[in-house]
Order: C-alpha cells, then sequence, then structure tokens
C-alpha cells in the first residue's frame, strides 16, 4: 500500500501557497457539512481537499493527513448511509398510497381519452376499407389482363417491383453502428456487437468500481501512515492515529470482516489506555464497537466483557462530573448563572447511554444461549446420525 518512508515538509511556492489555503477552506467546508451530517457535500469538499494538498505537498505529507481522515470518515458516514436506503428499499413502500389512487384515476382519464380516440379511427378505418376494396377490385381486373404475359415478362416485372420496394426502405448503413455490406440478419448481430457494452458488461463495470466503503479503507490506510511517522513524543498524533484505527475498525466491521475489526479496535484501545484519563468517553466508545465486533464474530464471553467495561468507564466519568460539580458548588455561589450546565448535559447524556448498552448486553447473553442451545441440537443430531449408521452397518 503506502510507504512509510519519512516525508519531509515541502515550502510550497507562492501559487502553491494559494492552492494550499483553497485546500484547507474546502478541509474547513468538509468538517462543517459532517457536523451538518450533508455527507454528499462533506465528501466532495473533502475530496477535493485530498487533491489540493496533494498537489501542493505530494499524497503522504504531514499536510495531508487530516484531510484524509475526515474524508474516510464522509465516505464511511456515505456508505452508511447507502446501506440504509437499500434496506429500507427491501421493506417496501407503504406510505404512498395516496399518490397510487391518483395515479389510478389519472389511469382511467387516460383509458377513457384512449377509447374515444379509438371509436374515432375506427371511422377511419371503415374509410379506409372501403378504397383498398375498391383498389383490390382494379388490381385483380388488372392481374387478369396480364394472364397473357409470358415468363421473361414475369421476371422482369418481380425484379423491378423487388428493387422498387428496396428503394424505399432506409439503407443498413444508416442505422449507427452497422454495416451497408451486411445482411439483415448479419446486421441485427452486427449491431449488438458495436454497439457498446452490454449490461452485463455494464453491470461488471459498476461491479469493479471501488465501493465508497472501500476508499474509505484506502484513505484511512493513508492517514494511518502519516500520523504513525509523527507518533513519537507527540501526544496529538498518538490520539490521531487511535482515531484512525477506530474507524478502521469500523470499516472493517462494516465489511464484514470482524476479525480485522478486532484487531483495529485493539490496537486503538491500546493507544488511548496509555495516554488517556481512564473515564474517558473515547475509552468508553471502543470498548463498545469492541463489544459489537465481538458479538458479531459469535465469541459472545469477550463481547459481554466489552460491553461492561464500556458501562464501567461511564459510570466512573458520571461519578467524577459529579464530583467535580459538588466541590465547585461548595466553593463558589454566585447567582450568574450555572457554570456547569454543560458538565450536567453530558451527565444526562451519559445516563441515556447505559441503559442502550445493558440492553445490548443482554441481547448478546440471549445470542449466546440461542447458539449454545443450537450446538446441542446439533450434536444430538449428528449423534442420532451415528447410530443409526452404525445399525445399518450392524444389520448389513
Amino acid at each position: 500500500m503506502a510507504s512509510e518512508a519519512a516525508v519531509a515538509p515541502t515550502t510550497p511556492s507562492k501559487p502553491d501557497r494559494d492552492v494550499a489555503v483553497e485546500a484547507v477552506n474546502h478541509l474547513i467546508q468538509g468538517k462543517r457539512h459532517l457536523l451538518v451530517q450533508d455527507i454528499p457535500s462533506a465528501v466532495n469538499s473533502l475530496e477535493e481537499a485530498c487533491r489540493l494538498l496533494d498537489a501542493s505537498y505530494g499524497q503522504l505529507a504531514n499536510e495531508c493527513g487530516d484531510a484524509y481522515y475526515y474524508y474516510g470518515i464522509a465516505l464511511l458516514e456515505s456508505s452508511r448511509q447507502e446501506t440504509g436506503i437499500l434496506a429500507n428499499g427491501k421493506d417496501g413502500g407503504g406510505s404512498g398510497s395516496e399518490s397510487d389512487e391518483d395515479d389510478e384515476e389519472e389511469e382511467q382519464d387516460e383509458d377513457e381519452e384512449g377509447e374515444d380516440e379509438e371509436e374515432g379511427e375506427d371511422d377511419d378505418d371503415d374509410a379506409k376499407t372501403t378504397d383498398s376494396e375498391a383498389k383490390s377490385e382494379d388490381l385483380s381486373a388488372s392481374q387478369k389482363a396480364d394472364e397473357g404475359v409470358g415468363e421473361e415478362k414475369k421476371e422482369e416485372i418481380s425484379i423491378s417491383s423487388s428493387s422498387a420496394v428496396s428503394s424505399d426502405v432506409a439503407p443498413i448503413d444508416a442505422v449507427p453502428g452497422s454495416s451497408s455490406t451486411a445482411t439483415p440478419c448479419a446486421s441485427s448481430s452486427s449491431d449488438n456487437a458495436r454497439a457498446g457494452p452490454s449490461q452485463e458488461d455494464k453491470s461488471k463495470e459498476e461491479d469493479d468500481e471501488p465501493s465508497n466503503l472501500q476508499v474509505a479503507w484506502e484513505v484511512f490506510e493513508v492517514a494511518k501512515v502519516i500520523f504513525k511517522r509523527q507518533v513519537e513524543n507527540n501526544r496529538e498524533m498518538q490520539l490521531k492515529l487511535a482515531q484512525v484505527h477506530l474507524k478502521l475498525g469500523e470499516v472493517a466491521m462494516e465489511s464484514e470482516n470482524y476479525q480485522q475489526s478486532i484487531q483495529d479496535l485493539l490496537e486503538c484501545l491500546s493507544i488511548q489506555t496509555n495516554i488517556l484519563p481512564s473515564d474517558d468517553r473515547g475509552i468508553a466508545e471502543t470498548y463498545y464497537q469492541l463489544g459489537l465486533a465481538y458479538a458479531f464474530n459469535s465469541q459472545f464471553e469477550l463481547a459481554i466483557g466489552s460491553f461492561t467495561d464500556s458501562i464501567k468507564v461511564l459510570e466512573s466519568r458520571i461519578a467524577n462530573l459529579e464530583k467535580t460539580i459538588n466541590e465547585a458548588a461548595s466553593v463558589e455561589k454566585n447567582g450568574e448563572g450555572d457554570p456547569h450546565e454543560d458538565l450536567k448535559k453530558e451527565i444526562d447524556e451519559l445516563k441515556e447511554l447505559i441503559p442502550e448498552i445493558r440492553e445490548r448486553v443482554a441481547d448478546t447473553e440471549a445470542s449466546e444461549k440461542n447458539s449454545v442451545k443450537l450446538f446441542e441440537a446439533l450434536d444430538k443430531d449428528v449423534a442420532a446420525v451415528n447410530v443409526f449408521f452404525t445399525n445399518v452397518i450392524t444389520v448389513c
């Protein structure tokens, strides 16, 4: 993939500096779009930021790390939105009943109009039928008059009539992608061969195009290389590297590559526990994501342990925040609003999260019991089959 060799930061020229300023503006806009959940705009802005920074500094330059990281987040969220849309589409649409009724009424009106038009056309057809009958009588009379013509004359007439018909038909080379020398049957096959890629070819090309999830993984890998070479004695870069591992774990989980997801999340947790306080919310989030990965991988005991650790971190965080608020309240007592309103909001948020994680624990325990019952049933079936074949062999 990308080399981890150190890339020295370059000093761009004035035109490059202008490009770099434009790239930073796109990066800021992309972050803002992510904040308001305008994911398509975020993808466009951050993609442009990466392109401009690559042009100014090089793909693996230190200046490109943040742009790649946020671009990866936008792509990951875009992939999740696409997955949600597909899932909703499979559920069927029962919300458009009123519009369906309107469509049915419009179709009925169109049918009535069509019937009126058909009645008018029937009258015209009757008139045309009368004319055609008269012409056919004249034609039969002329044919009787020509009965005395010899065989050679008949051949001339047939040749001239066929040439007249062919002159009225559009030439084959007027059809795009056909050849004037080809026969009609051959031209149909050649048209299919030359008309461009078939539906199967188009579907194959679409399948070959990387998905947003695949591009997100590649982008996060580039960001990981950039941050990793800067982590030495740099706490900020260590945290960024941990976040990249977290997002790589989420991408792997979305791709159902649960072993890789577990590996990336454990790497993230290792970094976080070394440099963050034990009650940091980031650690709780990583434990939760790790629990999900374990659960999807049918490692239920490890999943329950990770969910439980996440709850412990959140409870510790709540206790420390409440302690901070109580200590400050005993020292400062002024009537100028509540200086700890943000902390109280955070406590309320954390208290709402804990029951949700407990529900996840209960679901995981139920899944574990169901899997145990399934394996027990399979063992019984296998034992019964073994007994059956043993009896068959004995009888034989």
